[in-house]
């Protein structure tokens, strides 16, 4: 099971943010984001506290992907061999994640840009190494098997930015909280998200060693134009 948690973490938050607009007849962009944060706390949502590192096989942990986990396990039942694979900001001098999508949010705006302190942190692994742990995920063929396919348990927001602003020749800007959607519009959902995550356990149990460049590396090595 190819599993992308930013994803379906967007659509509950669009939806709670586009509810919390629609009630007061205004744009979803002027909702505050603490308030979002709030809303979706209140629903269940499992919002990363800054100093927990997401624990690859720790089922109990509260965060709603288990929801696609408990998803899966519903096929072993049926008798599918199913694992999970949760990936980060995979990346090369081409695609980035969600960091594609943010450069020509820079470009548009003519800044890079990062949220308070940009302490925040997303974590990331090269194409490669993606591709090799997926090779050794389906020769192990272990059953209900969660792996994270994490080079690097997370690079702060600050730092991304600042990588950007050099290599798009952009100046770097603090946005403050109120202003997070009008900076970032769609992404303003992930902008002051902290997604570390440990491969401690994945890199032991497949032996599974990322040798591929870093993403600073791989962002510093871009061509911009």
């Amino acid at each position: 099971m190819r599993e992308i948690p930013l994803c379906w973490m967007r659509g509950h938050a669009a939806g709670v943010d586009a509810a919390i607009a629609a009630n007061r007849g205004v744009s979803v962009r002027v909702v505050p984001v603490g308030e979002l944060r709030s809303a979706l706390r209140a629903q269940g949502a499992y919002l990363t506290d800054p100093e927990r590192v997401a624990h690859v096989f720790d089922e109990s942990h509260p965060s709603t992907r288990i929801a696609w986990e408990r998803a899966g396990q519903l096929l072993l039942d049926a008798g599918v061999n199913v694992s999970v694979t949760r990936l980060p900001q995979v990346h090369d001098t081409r695609n980035q994640g969600l960091i594609t999508p943010l450069i020509a949010i820079f470009r548009e705006k003519g800044a890079a840009a990062y949220v308070g302190e940009g302490r925040n942190r997303w974590s990331a692994a090269h194409l490669s190494d993606v591709a090799l742990l997926y090779g050794l995920a389906i020769e192990a063929a272990e059953a209900s098997a969660r792996y994270n396919a994490v080079a690097e348990e997370g690079i702060e927001l600050r730092v991304i930015a600042g990588t950007l602003a050099r290599g798009l020749r952009l100046p770097l800007v603090v946005v403050p909280a109120e202003r997070v959607a009008e900076q970032f519009g769609w992404m303003s959902i992930f902008a002051g998200m902290d997604l570390p995550a440990s491969s401690a356990l994945t890199r032991r149990k497949l032996r599974w060693t990322p040798t591929g460049p870093g993403l600073i590396a791989d962002l510093d090595a871009m061509r911009y134009e």
